[in-house]
């Protein structure tokens, strides 16, 4: 009975539950992107379909679309894990969003019509989007959720010119607060890494190397000096609320404005659209 309790303890019918539950979640069962009839019914509203771009690489292509009129402000978007660009499609297609952005959403290395396809670091991903912040960053703002708000703090610190400002949306900031979640451990420690959809297997590993990527990230907090906007929900599962104070904390030369709900959980940027935009109006108005 004893060797039983040992075998079935918490933490192992934990591991056992998230294996069954990845298991699940394999590629023939779910997708992390809308199909293309969604996407054009979604900006059948607009004056604008998006318009597919690629930056190429040694490594594979990057595919980023842009939607809108090319002489506003470019508002830069970056997506969580997993994800793609039509994550962002509800602000896409808001129509007085598109009166004042040149939207541009990235699909992230790994993920979607982005044929990147190795394990890379926040500072790999930021280089992947050098062109793009060369390119299209005249005044330009970043927003990124969840995984995407890390990377945008890592893209704003590495490319700060002609920047105006961050949002960051339920991200993974802070390293003190970044911890993995068990299921992580299940994915990692089991033959469910070779079953799961790529996209969920991209995501796990992301995870795992925030524990290296974060504290170099935050190293450099202390001397940012462009304006951020910090979006938290206080019932978020996935990132800690506190990850938003620490942010708000550690840059003492920036310009902050904490944006934080009571009852608002991770997924923000459909729940809760109207704080991200309210982000915006403050970047653009301080």
């Amino acid at each position: 009975m004893k060797v039983l309790k040992k075998i079935f303890n918490y933490k192992t019918l934990l591991i056992l539950l998230g294996i069954l539950v990845i298991t699940l979640l394999s590629s023939r069962f779910i997708s992390f992107s809308a199909s293309p009839e969604e996407i054009e019914l979604a900006f059948s509203k607009t004056n604008f379909q998006p318009i597919s771009h690629y930056e190429k690489f040694e490594e594979g292509d990057l595919h980023y679309i842009t939607v809108g009129d090319s002489s506003k402000r470019s508002l830069i978007l970056i997506h969580g894990s997993p994800g793609s660009w039509d994550a962002w499609m509800s602000l896409c297609t808001d129509t007085k969003l598109l009166k004042k952005y040149y939207v541009i959403a990235i699909d992230r290395a790994g993920y979607n019509k982005t044929s990147l396809k190795g394990k890379y670091t926040l500072q790999e991903q930021s280089e992947f989007l050098k062109p793009i912040m060369h390119k299209y960053c005249d005044s330009c703002i970043l927003a990124g959720h969840s995984y995407g708000g890390g990377l945008a703090m890592q893209v704003a610190m590495d490319y700060p010119t002609n920047l105006v400002g961050v949002v960051s949306i339920a991200g993974t900031v802070a390293a003190p607060f970044q911890k993995l979640k068990w299921f992580n451990y299940a994915m990692n420690y089991s033959p469910a890494q070779w079953l799961v959809a790529d996209d969920l297997a991209n995501s796990n590993s992301e995870m795992w190397r925030l524990q290296k990527d974060l504290p170099k990230m935050n190293s450099g907090l202390k001397n940012f000096k462009a304006k951020v906007a910090i979006v938290q929900g206080k019932e978020d599962m996935i990132v800690n609320s506190q990850s938003a104070t620490y942010l708000e904390q550690e840059l003492t030369m920036a310009t902050v404005k904490l944006i934080e709900k009571e009852d608002m959980n991770h997924f923000v940027i459909w729940s809760d659209q109207n704080l991200v935009l309210e982000a915006l109006d403050w970047i653009e108005n301080q």
